[in-house]
């Protein structure tokens, strides 16, 4: 019987700890978007209008001009590497974002990106590339 509840216990414990690492299909497009340096893939997932800043540049674009300057952004910085280091938790919210590290090779930006839920699904409303001094 005991053996029972460790094994129920143990079982209980890897599962939450999989669901709070686990990452919406969405979430994980997005990222290997920035991982990779895709602009077009990261459009898919835009929002019509985004806030977007790079650099302390900011201003509000449409989706098709945030691509572009995405994809410029990536021209001049080749990405190398893309991680997430802090996310909001609440799955009910209706918005949520993510901050993470862009590793590139003119060095390093933090990204912060906002998604909202729209009738599409989420959507980045707010996009954020800042250097991160060496």
């Amino acid at each position: 019987m005991l053996n029972n509840i460790k094994y129920l216990l143990s079982t209980f414990l890897l599962l939450l700890t999989l669901g709070v690492n686990a990452q919406s299909p969405v979430t994980q497009e997005i990222n290997q978007s920035l991982k990779t340096g895709n602009a077009d893939l990261l459009g898919k997932h835009l929002a019509q209008q985004v806030d977007l800043s790079i650099n302390g540049k900011e201003s509000l674009y449409s989706q098709a001009q945030t691509i572009e300057l995405v994809r410029s952004f990536f021209a001049r910085n080749k990405a190398q590497n893309f991680e997430i280091k802090h996310a909001n938790k609440n799955r009910q919210a209706q918005a949520s974002f993510k901050i993470g590290i862009l590793k590139t090779s003119n060095g390093n930006f933090r990204v912060t990106y906002l998604l909202k839920r729209s009738p599409k699904g989420p959507r980045i409303q707010r996009l954020k590339f800042d250097k991160i001094p060496s």
